[in-house]
């Protein structure tokens, strides 16, 4: 139910028994000193939007891969398929869900416009997401396409 999980507190001490204090903004008594700031754009952050070649061919590769992906899935689901079967056809499956997710990442740059998440650290390469990245992350600007990380598992794809 919604209404169990949403929780009405009258003091920082009650705050604190479902956010850490270091994570409490000051304005209401913890010990978070953050404030907002605005990233301005880059010039060429989604410049390489532009190239519709690199684009077109991570588009073609994703296609494929999808294409796979449910031929395996439907094979791991179905009935004909022996038990001894399912558990490699299982591995394949998550082998491609993987590949998959790689695809995405790399395709990211070329399909998203970068917003003040990237600009800040917030999403990084891979699909890692740092909620509180720190202060170095605001000094890197980049239009690479980042190292591919452990932000997502083979299960996001289903």
């Amino acid at each position: 139910m919604v209404a169990a999980k949403v929780h009405f507190t009258r003091s920082l001490e009650d705050l604190e028994e479902f956010i850490p204090r270091d994570r409490i903004a000051k304005d209401l008594g913890g010990d978070e000193d953050w404030s907002y700031n605005y990233v301005e754009p880059a010039p060429d952050e989604n410049s390489l939007m532009l190239d519709e070649a690199v684009k077109n061919t991570l588009l073609a590769d994703r296609e494929k891969i999808v294409r796979e992906f449910e031929a395996t899935t439907t094979k791991w689901i179905s009935p004909s398929t022996r038990a001894v079967e399912k558990a490699d056809i299982l591995v394949r499956r998550n082998e491609l869900a993987e590949r998959l997710r790689k695809n995405y990442w790399q395709l990211d740059p070329y399909i998203r416009a970068r917003t003040i998440y990237d600009r800040i650290g917030v999403i990084c390469g891979g699909g890692e997401i740092k909620f509180y990245p720190g202060e170095m992350a605001v000094e890197k600007r980049t239009t690479e396409v980042e190292p591919i990380g452990h932000g997502t598992s083979p299960d996001d794809v289903d």
